[in-house]
């Protein structure tokens, strides 16, 4: 993305997208991990990150999108925009609608989705009915939509989950639709542990980690079994530590919530541990890990996940397959120090 031209402000600001907008939609939501934000309310700043990983990185809201002159209009969720540098990487993450919304502006395979507090996430999928008759080589139709949509949904719904900031003022209205929004917020935001490694100082790989459980494990009333769930460079860097990468490397493992997790004992507690692939699409969080205590987080579903088919051809508006995919839920996280973020 290209810098806009004015400095931080509270102000709709227009972004150029150098891959252009394909991939966004009108009430999406960013993250750039590249900020990190401090202060809250109205004195809440982002300021660029210099060393280690933002714990809470800036969230940007999509209030339009010109496909023409690849460009988005944002606005700061966390803090006033700053003045982005060129070549600032921008995330997606789930949509944030406001309550009276039926169906997603921009229907696509690759889905969007909204939210509120009790983040609902909402998407539409689509198929035009005269794309459909043509002849295809390779049967790709509906079905297929469906299953890229629902990996698309629960993935930025996961990073939502995550990188979601707490929003500047309790009541955010969208200056362009002039509807209200709300926006959950993700597990870094509740000013969890972040832990660096001191690379300045050339500091061992393993010493950090044993310097890491012993922040992590001590003194804040937490489980004696954590999770951790790392990126691929962070997976990298253990292959760096002889004790870690044994454990690794020795197959014991435990299944926990239907995943196979490997099992790492350490002097102070025990981490069930899984590389999470999505952490190495978000930029420099490929080498982070989240330490999470299952005791001290929960989900909490408003609306289960159902489906809709939309009949738009009777209703005159588009002739087409439409289905949404619907969900309404939040994250509740107690006593945050039990949490970590990790750079390694």
């Amino acid at each position: 993305a290209s810098a806009p031209k004015a400095a931080e402000t509270d102000s709709p600001i227009e972004i150029v997208l150098s891959e252009g907008c394909q991939a966004m939609s009108k009430d999406g939501c960013l993250f750039v991990p590249s900020y990190n934000v401090t202060g809250s309310g109205a004195s809440a700043t982002a300021t660029k990150v210099t060393s280690g990983l933002a714990l809470h990185p800036l969230n940007l809201h999509i209030v339009d999108i010109n496909h023409v002159t690849k460009t988005i209009t944002v606005v700061g969720v966390n803090a006033k925009c700053p003045a982005l540098e060129a070549d600032t990487e921008l995330y997606r993450m789930a949509s944030a609608k406001d309550q009276d919304a039926a169906m997603s502006d921009d229907p696509m395979a690759t889905p969007t989705k909204e939210y509120n507090w009790v983040q609902r996430n909402l998407c539409t999928i689509s198929e035009n009915v005269f794309q459909a008759l043509q002849e295809k080589e390779v049967t790709y139709g509906m079905a297929e939509f469906k299953e890229q949509a629902l990996l698309d949904f629960r993935m930025q719904a996961e990073m939502t989950a995550l990188f979601g900031g707490t929003s500047m003022v309790e009541e955010f209205v969208d200056p362009i639709s002039q509807k209200r929004k709300l926006f959950m917020r993700g597990l870094l935001s509740f000013n969890i542990n972040n832990i660096a490694r001191d690379t300045a100082n050339t500091e061992k790989v393993e010493a950090f980690l044993n310097r890491a459980m012993e922040k992590i494990f001590s003194n804040n009333n937490g489980s004696e079994s954590r999770l951790l769930l790392y990126g691929p460079q962070f997976a990298t860097e253990i292959a760096n530590s002889g004790v870690w990468q044994k454990q690794l490397e020795a197959a014991h493992t435990e299944v926990k919530f239907g995943i196979t997790w490997k099992v790492i004992e350490t002097n102070f507690g025990q981490l069930l541990g899984i590389m999470h692939p999505g952490l190495g699409l978000c930029g420099p969080y490929s080498k982070a890990g989240i330490v999470i205590d299952p005791a001290n987080i929960r989900r909490i579903d408003q609306l289960a996940l159902q489906q809709t088919t939309l009949d738009l051809k009777k209703a005159g508006i588009r002739n087409s397959k439409d289905v949404t995919l619907d969900e309404a839920w939040t994250l509740e996280v107690t006593n945050p120090l039990t949490h970590a973020l990790l750079a390694i």
